[in-house]
């Protein structure tokens, strides 16, 4: 089936440090997608992580991705250059209109609006669709969280699917 659609939609994975476990959920969304004729593409940024960071940079992502309250400015910064870099290297060069972000835990939240900030600091009109268990599972009769509603309200993210 093919919808001879214009929307390009780059369906992305949150680093949460877990290459060994490839995401099914970004492969099942570009698949769907692509039988309804979108360009679409995949990036799991876990696969970045090694390529990018040091080892003892790792163990910080890994600190700062799995508990709620560490955070330096060092792990912060390093983590946007990061996302500017994958950024560049994948979303760029596909110039998407939509970019999907897949969390599968609560934990990701703080790494997504580093990423969405920079996402839209490169592409200001692109459209970002939230979607996985770390934002679903908050949604209750179609009203989300706290967390959600401050990323919508500061136009980080335009939709939570």
């Amino acid at each position: 089936m093919n919808l001879k659609n214009k929307e390009k939609v780059m369906l992305v994975m949150i680093p949460y440090l877990r290459p060994d476990f490839p995401p099914l959920a970004l492969a099942m969304m570009k698949g769907i997608l692509d039988q309804y004729g979108v360009d679409t593409k995949s990036r799991d940024f876990n696969t970045d992580v090694h390529e990018y960071f040091k080892n003892n940079e790792i163990v910080e992502l890994e600190k700062f991705c799995s508990d709620g309250t560490y955070r330096t400015n060092t792990i912060v910064k390093k983590i946007r250059l990061f996302f500017r870099y994958c950024i560049r290297k994948h979303i760029l060069p596909f110039n998407p209109t939509m970019v999907g972000v897949s969390l599968f835990s609560f934990f990701m939240q703080r790494t997504t609006e580093l990423f969405c900030l920079e996402l839209k600091s490169f592409l200001p009109e692109v459209k970002i669709f939230l979607g996985g268990s770390g934002v679903t599972r908050f949604l209750v009769n179609g009203k989300t969280d706290d967390w959600s509603k401050i990323i919508i309200e500061k136009k980080l993210v335009d939709h939570i699917i």
